[in-house]
């Protein structure tokens, strides 16, 4: 069966009638816009292939929003029920969520100005000092190791025979680089792309963060690196003054932020990014969706690129740094 065939069978749980529209671009779950007459709504198929327990990521996603939603700068999605009652329901061997739709929000991507910035870096910074009083049982990584570069380095080095020589030397000559960032000191958002932040219709504000499968425990820069690299990637280059507002609105709300983590974490997220597109690349597209064969070499070569950039830039950025948490 087709997957659009799929996701009407699954939306059939939640409303007797409605419209589905495929919706975004990410690498992982298979999402669609629902148009019901209760309103608008996001379908999601998770990708059971990355994520091994759908009803326990679902529990924590949860747990999460209800402590999120006890702020009132931004407001929150929420999972919605099916008609039995049921936020993850398995559909034809599927499992699905339906979220609601927070409106008027816009996307930017890219990133316009350096207002914009500073606000999506308040933002994630906000999620992660709300979630550090988050009580009770430990956050559990969805995905086991994830954002552990060396993990992603191990895998890499199981098939690197099949690697091209260019990417096998400059991944060889980095790989001991990053030590520093692979401690965990606070609740992190995990996916800190631009596009999980939803801006209001005139862009000048953000209205909420959405994504939230991934929140874990890590470092507080795997989140900031998350975002910039996301940032540079849409924006087709690296530019100082975003990064010195995106880090001075981080810095003014995430205490554990400094200037030696906030310049190496961009090119530590790209980095691994590399290595990770790479890696499902030779191992034949398990991981990451693709719609050719060549597609994660290629996102592996640009994500190494940005990386090569960003250390070009490197005391460029390290100025910007220092002035920005001045």
């Amino acid at each position: 069966m087709h997957l659009q065939k799929f996701a009407e069978r699954a939306i059939e749980s939640w409303f007797d009638r409605a419209r589905l529209q495929r919706l975004g671009r990410g690498h992982i779950h298979d999402t669609y816009s629902v148009q019901a007459q209760a309103g608008r709504f996001v379908l999601q198929r998770v990708n059971c292939g990355v994520f091994k327990d759908p009803l326990q990521l679902t529990a924590q996603i949860q747990r999460v929003l209800r402590h999120w939603s006890a702020q009132a700068d931004y407001r929150v999605p929420m999972l919605c029920p099916t008609k039995d009652g049921f936020f993850c329901p398995l559909v034809d061997g599927h499992y699905w969520r339906l979220w609601s739709y927070i409106e008027p929000s816009v996307v930017v991507d890219p990133i316009e100005n350096v207002a914009q910035a500073e606000r999506a870096g308040i933002a994630f910074a906000k999620f992660q000092v709300c979630l550090s009083s988050l009580t009770g049982p430990q956050l559990q990584p969805a995905i086991p190791d994830f954002f552990q570069l060396q993990q992603y380095l191990d895998a890499y080095d199981a098939v690197s025979v099949r690697s091209p020589g260019d990417l096998n030397g400059l991944i060889n000559f980095h790989r001991e680089r990053f030590h520093r960032l692979e401690s965990v000191n606070t609740p992190i958002h995990g996916d800190c792309k631009i596009d999980n932040i939803l801006f209001n219709a005139q862009r000048t504000e953000v209205m909420a963060i959405i994504d939230f499968d991934t929140v874990m425990y890590g470092h507080w820069a795997w989140d900031f690196g998350d975002l910039m690299r996301s940032i540079y990637f849409s924006r087709a280059g690296i530019d100082a003054e975003i990064f010195w507002a995106c880090l001075k609105g981080f810095a003014r709300v995430q205490t554990k932020v400094n200037v030696s983590d906030a310049v190496a974490a961009p090119g530590f997220v790209a980095f691994m990014l590399g290595v990770r597109f790479l890696t499902d690349h030779i191992s034949g597209d398990q991981y990451f969706k693709v719609d050719q064969r060549g597609d994660n070499l290629l996102r592996a070569r640009e994500q190494f690129e940005l990386f090569a950039s960003l250390q070009a830039h490197r005391e460029i950025l390290l100025a910007a740094a220092e002035a920005a948490l001045r």
